[in-house]
């Protein structure tokens, strides 16, 4: 990122896996929540 302040975080008692990449013509966002907390979103 070339600028600003990206948080994430977990909470207690989950593994955080984190990867931020963009690269290509057309730079979208593609997030893909674990299928154990995908309610949550």
């Amino acid at each position: 990122m070339p600028r600003g302040h990206h948080p994430c975080g977990a909470p207690y008692g989950f593994e955080m896996y984190y990867l931020n990449v963009m690269v290509g013509p057309r730079r979208a966002w593609r997030f893909v929540a674990a299928p154990e907390v995908e309610h949550l979103m």
